[in-house]
């Protein structure tokens, strides 16, 4: 096989599941529903929207499946791309940003070879922009999975980016 790619009945069991969690989770929505407003509660419930699940998005809002990808691909909340099996967010508050916050950013980005909103192509980590952990005084602050680093450098950024286990 192939790194991480799964066998073909690995495969259709996790589309299956993912099928099966949309269908529950479609299922919750009594009456018309708002085509975006049941993307979400997928997206929610699954952290991404499968792409087998299309079809059942469009037929419960009762649009074309055309549709359904045009959104899915257009908003910044949804994606079709599983979420990374570690977080990392780039705190871009007021503080923050006036400490380097923006410099923090680029190099996350360098480093991960992504954009925000992104996963990394083995689905090890997803980068995101924050606003605010609360923790100003510390600033700038970077979150990695739970815990957060405040007083960070790119230097160290790099270093903690490059600690972040891209298997299991």
């Amino acid at each position: 096989m192939h790194g991480d790619i799964p066998p073909p009945s690995d495969r259709a069991r996790a589309r299956d599941a993912e099928l099966a969690a949309t269908r529950a989770v479609l299922a919750g929505f009594h009456g018309a529903a708002e085509l975006r407003d049941l993307a979400l509660a997928v997206q929610q419930a699954l952290g991404f929207i499968p792409p087998p699940a299309v079809p059942l998005l469009a037929a419960t809002a009762r649009v074309e499946r055309a549709t359904v990808v045009t959104l899915i691909e257009s908003d910044a909340q949804l994606s079709f791309t599983p979420p990374g099996r570690h977080h990392v967010a780039i705190c871009l508050g007021k503080n923050c940003s006036q400490r380097g916050a923006a410099i923090l950013a680029e190099e996350a980005k360098r480093t991960l070879g992504i954009d925000f909103f992104r996963v990394t192509p083995d689905f090890a980590v997803r980068l995101e922009p924050f606003y605010c952990f609360g923790r100003c005084h510390y600033g700038p602050n970077v979150r990695i999975d739970a815990e957060i680093h405040g007083a960070m450098t790119p230097p160290r950024l790099t270093e903690l980016l490059r600690g972040v286990p891209r298997v299991g």
